[in-house]
């Protein structure tokens, strides 16, 4: 029932938009997920002593779901941007070629 409704969601045209503003948002993502990252190593070092935070363990592995979750998301992005960026250029370039008649070396 999931697939179906993801395929019916799913965007028929092509991506447009701007790979600048898709970099940005990767790296907000990134510099969003830095935080859980070092309460997560706070946590998992906190189980060396573990009469101060005696669930410390179990908050580490919490902190693992968003953290994985925004890295992941960033990486997504920035792939998504990566793809966004070589398509306009390949079109940038057949234009140019279009335009313009290539030049015979003598």
């Amino acid at each position: 029932m999931s697939g179906i409704i993801l395929l019916r969601a799913w965007p028929k045209q092509p991506l447009r938009g701007d790979s600048e503003a898709l970099l940005l948002f990767s790296a907000m993502t990134f510099a969003a997920a830095f935080p859980f990252l070092v309460l997560e190593r706070l946590y998992a070092n906190a189980d060396t002593r573990p009469a101060a935070l005696p669930e410390a363990e179990s908050l580490a592995r919490l902190l693992r779901v968003p953290l994985l979750a925004l890295v992941g998301g960033g990486i997504s992005i920035a792939a998504a941007a990566a793809a966004l960026r070589g398509r306009s250029g390949s079109s940038e370039l057949s234009r140019h070629r279009a335009t313009k008649p290539a030049r015979r070396c003598r």
